[in-house]
Order: C-alpha cells, then sequence, then structure tokens
C-alpha cells in the first residue's frame, strides 16, 4: 500500500523547505521537498510564481503536519 503525498507548504526558497521539513520530521511526520526549479532555467519559476518548491507530507498526516506549518509560519 503505498501512501499518496500531498504538498502542505509553498517554500519561496530552499532553505525555507528544508526548515519546515526538519520541523515535520522532528514531529514524526515524514516530509518530501519538491522543488520546481530547474538548473537550466535558474530561477526563472521562483520569479514567475514566488514560490521554489513544495514540501510534501502523506495525505494521512496532512492535517497533523498543516498545524504545525501553521505554528512555524507564525513563530
Amino acid at each position: 500500500m503505498s501512501e499518496e503525498f500531498v504538498p502542505v507548504f509553498s517554500a519561496t526558497n530552499e532553505v525555507t523547505a528544508n526548515l519546515v521539513r526538519a520541523c515535520l520530521e522532528d514531529a514524526g511526520i515524514p516530509a518530501v521537498i519538491r522543488p520546481r526549479e530547474s538548473s537550466w532555467f535558474d530561477g526563472v519559476f521562483t520569479m514567475a510564481t514566488g514560490v521554489w518548491g513544495e514540501v510534501l507530507v502523506p495525505g494521512e498526516e496532512l492535517e497533523r503536519a498543516a498545524a504545525i506549518v501553521n505554528e512555524y509560519s507564525e513563530s
């Protein structure tokens, strides 16, 4: 049985994405980063959308993960 990963956070840069992923993993929630960037375009997607990439979590953990992300965003 595979777990479907869903976006929980859109990050404006790689550092923020890694910090959010670390917060989620510290809480026992598996998280992966899906960058939107490609080395070919060197920042074009980020400039166009304002989003560097997304942090994804298993769908069954979305509610708990969203609460942690909200807490992170408010600090």
